[in-house]
């Protein structure tokens, strides 16, 4: 039978309730389990014996996971953990060279999130938090006043209603993928640009594939979905910004 450890910080209830009765009660069908719950940052195997764990399940915060480790751990097949697609906090390159499973929860709140960075490309376009503000604070008779041909539109910035706009997507993955497809089903035109899937992957969620530069150069509406990797760091350069047309809307999710 395989043996299992649940890595867990002391405050995991209140930030993520249910996370962990659920977490036991799935270990308890499947195999044995040990859960370390406490909030001493030094490597688990400083801690305790790895020798017969089979699996590991990291979540919030606790114990470390190193190199030592893994190392510590000869029968260790599986890593589950919320790493933010980037595999932070874990010993990735000695998971790897053991050929041990990384598997990354972070998915399970892609919804959410792509909900999230269309409902702000939403706002911004109609500049709801403005106009929010507007209603609470100003007299009736002045607060409808405004120069648009659309309520809430401001033609200083890009405005109006989402199908008609030119909308670019830097990053297809979990999230990525649901904000393009979720963008071709309101009408706009959807330009897609990650150079880790194909473009058959990119067309499968309604965008059409382009290089970065033609992105940015023709996009309304601007989504940046990728990881906080290295690979990533200032895909979206100043000089790309500042080739974004005058009034274009930036969305980082």
């Amino acid at each position: 039978m395989s043996k299992f450890l649940f890595i867990r910080s002391t405050n995991l209830e209140t930030r993520w309730p249910f996370v962990p009765e659920r977490v036991v009660c799935r270990l308890q069908e499947i195999g044995e389990f040990v859960v370390v719950n406490n909030d001493d940052p030094s490597p688990i195997s400083v801690q305790m014996d790895l020798s017969d764990i089979d699996g590991v399940i990291v979540w919030d915060g606790g114990p470390q996971l190193t190199d030592a480790c893994i190392e510590a751990a000869p029968r260790l097949k599986m890593v589950g953990a919320v790493t933010d697609n980037a595999g932070m906090g874990l010993p990735v390159e000695a998971l790897f060279t053991r050929d041990v499973a990384i598997i990354d929860g972070t998915r399970g709140w892609a919804q959410s999130v792509a909900e999230l960075g269309l409902g702000l490309a939403l706002s911004a376009l109609r500049r709801l938090p403005w106009w929010h503000q507007r209603m609470r604070s100003e007299a009736p008779e002045t607060v409808w006043q405004y120069e648009a041909d659309q309520y809430c539109d401001d033609s200083r910035f890009v405005n109006g209603t989402l199908g008609s706009k030119q909308v670019g997507i830097v990053g297809l993955g979990q999230i990525g993928r649901r904000v393009a497809a979720w963008c071709d089903a309101l009408g706009a035109t959807v330009w897609g640009y990650d150079p880790f899937i194909s473009k058959e992957a990119v067309r499968a969620c309604g965008a059409s594939p382009s290089d970065l530069d033609t992105l940015v150069d023709t996009v309304d509406l601007l989504f940046i979905t990728v990881p906080p990797t290295p690979s990533a760091d200032k895909i979206v350069s100043r000089d790309r910004v500042y080739r974004l047309r005058n009034g274009a809307i930036v969305v980082v999710v």
